[in-house]
C-alpha cells in the first residue's frame, strides 16, 4: 500500500491492483469521485 494525497484529500492505494480508498471515510475513491461528479 501507498499512502497519497490530492485535492479530495488522503488515500491509500494498491501498489499491484491500484485500488484506492480514503484514509478517514474507508470509502473507495472511485465512488467519492462519482458523488462529486454527480453534485457538479
Amino acid at each position: 500500500m501507498q499512502l497519497g494525497t490530492d485535492s479530495l484529500g488522503e488515500y491509500r492505494q494498491c501498489l499491484q491492483c491500484g485500488n484506492s480508498v480514503e484514509v478517514k471515510s474507508k470509502q473507495p475513491l472511485s465512488e467519492k469521485l462519482a458523488l462529486t461528479e454527480k453534485a457538479a
